[in-house]
């Protein structure tokens, strides 16, 4: 991307001064006897026939058949453009945030290349599997620090709601937030990002670490440490695009930024988690599950973050 193409030619060597001897039947000095030179009535007979045969072709290929071929070769030198000097735009999407800092001027830095633009932090779009640009979908591109390419779930907020334990008599299981059903009859829901499975795949080869930030919002509901029960047995569990799990005993362990549910307050209030992965096939987040609901004081809501993606 963004580099030079050259043009690779073949030389074509042998001894200096020395030239190779021409065909029989272009030989002014050879013989015209057909009887003597079989060889070169043969040779001239073939070479009249593909001649003949050239010609053929040459009048089966009307004006249309040439337009056809122009416009042909006019995309494929768009879409050569194109992949080099991506812009960011539905037309012409990069792979990756990445490859637009690569095209581009960093935000710090003097665009002394003319053939590269600044850039800014914003929403560009992206199409990490290359091809056709109709499966292309929107990103932020975060260049502050490098080049995240981060990803909004499509729903990404729940206000604080009251919400039914399908098994009352089970106070200390865990449930996904996909599973559950409010008091207003209001339903759970797995996590989605407005990209197919393929791109994120794609997305996912094109980086070497992601990140996800998760706020939930809680009133008497436990979210990571319970200081009244002194003990991390109602701690949020949040499930990865892959199914493994990120939990206080897991290897991807949460990152607490802090845990304002942790003891009972006057009023709703919020634990923040972010959690971060060098496998890229645990993220994007697609559930959480959690155990401390159910009662009738008792309300929780969140808010999903962005998954960005780094290389």
């Amino acid at each position: 991307m963004c580099g030079q193409y050259a043009l690779t030619t073949m030389n074509v060597q042998g001894p200096p001064g020395v030239l190779n001897p021409l065909p029989p039947e272009f030989d002014a000095t050879a013989h015209h006897d057909k009887s003597k030179q079989p060889h070169s009535v043969t040779q001239s007979d073939s070479y009249r026939r593909r001649r003949a045969a050239t010609n053929d072709l040459d009048n089966d290929v009307d004006a249309d058949d040439l337009d056809s071929l122009d416009d042909s070769v006019a995309r494929l030198e768009k879409g050569m453009k194109d992949f080099k000097k991506p812009m960011g735009s539905k037309e012409n999407p990069a792979r990756s945030c990445r490859d637009l800092l690569l095209c581009s001027c960093s935000i710090t830095s003097t665009c002394i290349d003319e053939q590269k633009r600044p850039v800014t932090n914003g929403v560009y779009w992206i199409d990490p599997n290359q091809g056709s640009n109709t499966d292309a979908f929107q990103v932020y591109c975060n260049f502050t620090s490098s080049a995240k390419t981060c990803l909004k779930a499509e729903d990404n907020k729940v206000p604080l709601r009251k919400w039914h334990r399908p098994n009352p008599h089970h106070s200390d299981t865990f449930h996904r937030f996909s599973q559950l059903t409010s008091r207003g009859g209001h339903r759970g829901f797995q996590f989605t990002y407005g990209a197919s499975r393929t791109q994120l795949v794609f997305l996912r080869l094109l980086s070497t670490s992601a990140s996800q930030r998760f706020t939930f919002h809680c009133d008497n509901t436990t979210a990571w440490y319970s200081n009244s029960h002194g003990s991390y047995q109602n701690a949020l569990q949040f499930e990865g695009s892959n199914g493994e799990v990120f939990s206080l005993g897991s290897s991807d362990r949460p990152r607490v930024h802090f845990d304002n549910c942790a003891s009972p307050v006057d009023g709703p209030t919020t634990t923040e988690f972010e959690v971060t992965a060098d496998n890229m096939d645990k993220l994007p987040l697609v559930d959480f599950k959690a155990s401390d609901f159910g009662n009738q004081q008792q309300k929780f809501g969140f808010e999903l973050g962005q998954v960005c993606f780094e290389a």
